[in-house]
């Protein structure tokens, strides 16, 4: 059962997110969302800095904390995808009002420890020259590129198909990454 504290918060959070269907985030104030919601300002700072707080506690209470448990990172990085889904349109209006520096903030650290794991797994074994340097390069790469992927995603298209997401994503992890690596390897062996 949820604290006070929480029903408070998820009802400032429901009450932002209903503005932001009427008007633009910049033009959202503290007296809109405690009005919104039935309480003083006041109230609204015992929970909140400011409506930032706001949209980085919705972004972990409905985006984040649910597939947090989750370790397969195919797993987790659909569920990230259809949990936005579920409710695009506020997270659309919230990445574009907060700006998609802030929402990368809060998305990379979760995926650049995720992609860091896969990535180190998936290293062939005799890869040991360089290894770190390899490591962190393919990390930072398909973090930000997936991040991206996340953030354009709820921007700029409709929802994912679940199955051609799948058949796309098996693509790039099991086909195209295995022929860029075998034709390298190749490549090598030639010279």
């Amino acid at each position: 059962m949820l604290n006070h504290s929480s029903n408070t918060k998820e009802k400032i959070a429901q009450a932002l997110k209903i503005l932001t269907a009427r008007k633009s985030f910049h033009k959202i104030t503290i007296n809109d969302i405690s009005g919104e919601c039935g309480m003083t300002r006041e109230n609204f700072y015992y929970h909140f800095r400011d409506k930032y707080d706001i949209v980085n506690w919705i972004i972990f209470k409905e985006i984040i904390d649910p597939i947090s448990e989750i370790e397969d990172f195919e797993s987790w990085l659909k569920e990230l995808i259809f949990a936005i889904d579920k409710d695009r349109g506020v997270y659309k209006r919230l990445a574009i009002g907060v700006g998609k520096e802030m929402v990368k903030e809060n998305l990379y650290p979760l995926m650049e420890r995720r992609i860091r794991y896969l990535i180190d797994q998936s290293l062939d074994s005799s890869v040991w020259y360089m290894r770190k340097e390899k490591i962190d390069f393919a990390t930072s790469y398909f973090t930000n590129a997936f991040v991206e992927f996340a953030l354009n995603h709820t921007i700029d298209h409709e929802i994912l198909d679940p199955e051609l997401f799948e058949y796309n994503y098996k693509f790039l992890f099991s086909n195209f990454l295995t022929f860029v690596r075998i034709q390298k390897e190749n490549n090598f062996a030639q010279e």
